[in-house]
C-alpha cells in the first residue's frame, strides 16, 4: 500500500468526454424531478459552481478532467475525501465556537463529518482487499 499522499502525475489528454459535462449532465436529470423550486435553483446553483470548478481545473492542469488521463481517479477521490473530512472538522468546531449559530447547522456539519469518515473508511478497505488501487 502506498501512502494517501502519494502524488498522481500530471493528467494526459486524450478524446474522451470531460467528466464535469457528465456529471453535470446527471445533476440536470436529478433537477428534472425537483419538488419544488427552492430544490431546483440549489441544483442549479450546484451547477453553476461546478462549471467553475471545471474552469479552475483547467486552468491549473492545462486540461479538463477526463477518464482514462494516466491518473487514478480512486486515488485522486480518496485524497480528496480526506480533505473534505478535515475542511468540515473545522467548520464544525468553528459553528460549535460561535454562540449565534444555528444548532440546526451544527447538526448538519455533525452528520456530514461522521458520514464522510465513513465513507473514507469504506475507500481504505476496498483499498486494501481491493490491490488494483494500490494504496
Amino acid at each position: 500500500m502506498t501512502s494517501a499522499n502519494t502524488p498522481e502525475p500530471a493528467p494526459i489528454a486524450n478524446s474522451n468526454h470531460a467528466v464535469w459535462d457528465l456529471v453535470i449532465d446527471d445533476v440536470k436529470t436529478k433537477m428534472q424531478s425537483a419538488i419544488n423550486v427552492v430544490l431546483q435553483t440549489a441544483y442549479e446553483q450546484v451547477i453553476k459552481d461546478m462549471h467553475e470548478r471545471d474552469t479552475f481545473g483547467e486552468l491549473k492542469y492545462h486540461i479538463r478532467l477526463q477518464a482514462f488521463n494516466g491518473r487514478n481517479a480512486f486515488i485522486d477521490s480518496y485524497q480528496e475525501l480526506l480533505d473534505y473530512i478535515v475542511y468540515t472538522k473545522q467548520a464544525l468546531i468553528e459553528a460549535e465556537a460561535e454562540a449565534n449559530k444555528e444548532n440546526g447547522y451544527i447538526a448538519f456539519l455533525s452528520e456530514m463529518y461522521n458520514k464522510s469518515i465513513n465513507t473514507a473508511t469504506v475507500y481504505k478497505l476496498w483499498m486494501v482487499f481491493d490491490h488494483k488501487q494500490k494504496a
